[in-house]
């Protein structure tokens, strides 16, 4: 069976410098304006600029950057808090991303959502974490269940252990990460997108786009066949689609404002899983960019009518509330019971898409290793996240 698993992250050393480009210094003070375009730090916003959309930014600047289709062209330097999430329709922004919940403590509670190839047939079906979840891993070898009914829990690393559960009755473990709200989020996003003549297809927990918070979308949960003690473990999803990478940023596997028809599909009762309550749902509005400066939008278009011409990154041209003379824009899917992100890419995309800092030091995504936290935990970062 395949089972979509955190894979522990390689131990690196200490930091190494972050690679190429240098800003501009078209950076804008969140504290100069009061716009009220929703966007600290933008100007008047009249262009419809990428930067007028998003609810919350430290920062903004342009940078050159360079394409993966080779281009060499300029890019927006968005620079966010991490782990600050806004409601787009209430506006609250008490939402926790240590709430959760990820892993239950006993086979009697329910945690949020895992993603799991019952069937081996490559393709993976959402599932509540409760003791019928458990129950089918056990089934396929997988015990995550101690002798007591309790679940073994870790954060971060194996030996970290969370709750009553008894590492030595598992051969496996449900992992939840605390959060490291110190961190800043910068996201490479070119002004102009170029389309790419083949879709570029998005791999396990790579990265794939921005939140209008600044939270990062990310491809599926990495995947791995489950082989014994000591593999990679089960990464638990809160309710609404995300969790915390092992350096402390939170971040979506899920467009969280249309995941509750994804739940609902996937047979998952709303008295044991429901999104609504932490990000209220919502069928067409812009949720976010991908990281090819295309829009992404909720499941339906502005006057509730399905989309239509949907090509196979789940996007297409048309006009927009945002973009009245439209744009090419993608959409999250509103059914079946697999992921609601869009799975592949329509055009280019910087090759150093997502940076993250830490009392300034920086983790790159791509050519850095870097020691987090004061030496706790060296972790290398690839091209996506957990």
């Amino acid at each position: 069976m395949r089972l979509y698993l955190f894979v522990p992250l390689i131990m690196g050393v200490a930091l190494l410098s972050a690679c190429g480009g240098s800003s501009s210094d078209t950076s804008t003070d969140p504290d100069e304006n009061g716009s009220d375009s929703g966007v600290s730090g933008s100007t008047s916003c009249s262009d419809n600029t990428i930067e007028c959309h998003f609810r919350s930014i430290e920062s903004i600047s342009t940078t050159s950057c360079e394409l993966s289709n080779g281009s060499t062209t300029t890019c927006y330097e968005l620079v966010f808090a991490a782990n600050l999430i806004e409601d787009g329709v209430t506006g609250n922004t008490s939402f926790n991303v240590d709430a959760g919940p990820y892993c239950p403590r006993t086979l009697s509670d329910v945690g949020g959502i895992g993603i799991y190839d019952d069937d081996d047939d490559g393709d993976s079906s959402v599932f509540a974490l409760n003791a019928s979840f458990w129950s089918m891993l056990s089934s396929d070898g997988i015990d995550v269940v101690d002798d007591d009914s309790d679940i073994c829990v870790v954060d971060r690393a194996p030996t970290n252990i969370v709750g009553d559960g008894d590492p030595d009755e598992c051969n496996s473990v449900c992992s939840e990460i605390s959060s490291r709200n110190n961190l800043t989020v910068t996201v490479l996003i070119p002004i102009t997108p170029e389309d790419l003549t083949t879709p570029y297809t998005i791999s396990a927990a790579e990265p794939l786009g921005v939140s209008l918070d600044g939270v990062p979308f990310a491809g599926p949960p990495p995947a791995t066949e489950f082989g014994g003690v000591g593999d990679p473990v089960v990464a638990a999803l809160d309710p609404c689609g995300g969790h915390l990478d092992p350096s402390g940023f939170f971040h979506w596997h899920f467009v969280p404002e249309a995941i509750d028809v994804v739940l609902e599909d996937s047979g998952i009762s709303s008295t044991e899983v429901l999104c609504e309550g932490s990000v209220t749902q919502a069928t067409s509005p812009l949720v976010g960019f991908a990281i090819d400066g295309y829009p992404i939008y909720s499941y339906l278009e502005s006057d509730n009518s399905a989309p239509s011409d949907l090509d196979d990154c789940n996007g297409h041209f048309g006009a927009t509330d945002e973009y009245p003379d439209g744009t090419y824009h993608y959409h999250a899917t509103s059914h079946g019971n697999d992921l609601n992100v869009p799975p592949c890419l329509s055009g280019a995309s910087v090759n150093r898409m997502l940076v993250l800092s830490v009392d300034q030091s920086i983790v790159n995504g791509v050519c850095t290793i870097s020691t987090i936290n004061h030496g706790e935990r060296a972790v290398r970062h690839r091209s996506g996240i957990a």
